[in-house]
């Protein structure tokens, strides 16, 4: 692959590109709605005004942008059910969730994979000769995030234990063993 950068053409093996989101928010500042990073709402999707909702790329709830589209579904299930019964349902928050499908790999990544910080514990599994790849991280013993490469027979299982909040501390030692059932775990 080539690409020119400025006069010069740079030749690579491969080539990444990335591409983010920002949320058009001329209309919500002119309508004088509260916006931090987006137009804030609180646990009902209820902006700053009285009556006017907003779920999607366009709405920060609890401090979160989310930019995906499960939490843009939740959050406008959210938003319409307390439009026609104000207050009815709280938005809890999504657990991030996406897969990237490229070149024979499936990269699928879950709620907070980095845990940099002290209180979390990461665990990892490589297996080179069927490219396959986990991580795990915990907080306090319950899962908070995951990376899995080619493993999707395991995406659900870890989705549901991420959602579930399931203290994992019994199981710390065998939780990335290639024969360890993770759905075991939801019972």
């Amino acid at each position: 692959m080539a690409a020119r950068a400025g006069c010069a053409c740079r030749t690579a093996p491969r080539s990444i590109c990335a591409a983010g989101w920002r949320p058009e928010l001329t209309l919500a500042r002119q309508a004088g709605l509260a916006i931090e990073r987006a137009v804030t709402v609180d646990a009902h999707m209820q902006t700053s005004a009285a009556n006017v909702y907003a779920a999607g790329d366009v709405a920060e709830a609890g401090g979160q942008l989310y930019g995906i589209v499960p939490a843009a579904v939740e959050q406008a299930r959210a938003a319409a059910a307390n439009m026609v019964e104000p207050g009815s349902i709280t938005y809890q928050g999504t657990v991030p969730f996406t897969t990237l499908k490229v070149a024979g790999a499936e990269l699928t990544s879950l709620g907070t994979c980095v845990g940099e910080e002290a209180s979390c514990t990461a665990l990892r599994h490589i297996d080179l000769a069927n490219r396959h790849y986990r991580k795990f991280v915990l907080r306090g013993g319950v899962l908070i995030g995951a990376i899995l490469l080619n493993e999707r027979e395991r995406t659900l299982a870890v989705r549901r234990l991420l959602e579930k909040g399931v203290d994992l501390s019994a199981h710390l030692d065998r939780l990335v063993d290639d024969e360890f059932d993770l759905m075991s775990l939801h019972s």
